[in-house]
């Protein structure tokens, strides 16, 4: 089934490329791709480094990273749209670089896992107190 949405998804995309082509002309259909996979490699290097910063600020706070790993990872798959060479792939890569869209985005992909992986909920402190109990001696030491 995976195969066949591929196939079709693949399809879809030679058929748009060729439609602009007819509609705006061969070299701006070209000039189109190469300024998308141009954005699109700047989105994926960018987003790397600022989640990679955030994901540190937030541990840095005793915090777990979910929010800014999911809303990363939503802005380089937004990158690998743009640089997968397609116009159905460029509109759906451009609501990930709308910064309220894809905060909505998160916001939802952090319920769903977190409703799936009951483990990803924050977790629970005991307090207690403890006292260090000596060591037994063992014959041999």
């Amino acid at each position: 089934m995976r195969a066949v949405v591929l196939i079709l998804w693949l399809v879809a995309e030679v058929w748009l490329l060729q439609a602009a082509a007819d509609r705006v002309g061969v070299v701006a259909t070209a000039l189109w791709l190469l300024i998308a996979v141009g954005i699109g490699s700047a989105v994926i290097r960018l987003q790397g480094l600022r989640t990679m910063l955030r994901a540190q600020e937030a541990v840095a706070r005793g915090e777990r990273p979910s929010l800014e790993l999911i809303d990363g990872s939503l802005g380089v798959v937004a990158g690998m749209l743009l640089v997968f060479p397609g116009l159905a792939s460029d509109c759906l890569a451009l609501p990930l670089l709308i910064p309220p869209l894809r905060h909505m985005l998160t916001r939802y992909a952090e319920r769903t896992l977190r409703r799936r992986y009951p483990d990803l909920r924050e977790g629970v402190v005991i307090q207690g107190e403890y006292r260090e109990a000596s060591r037994p001696q063992l014959p041999y030491d």
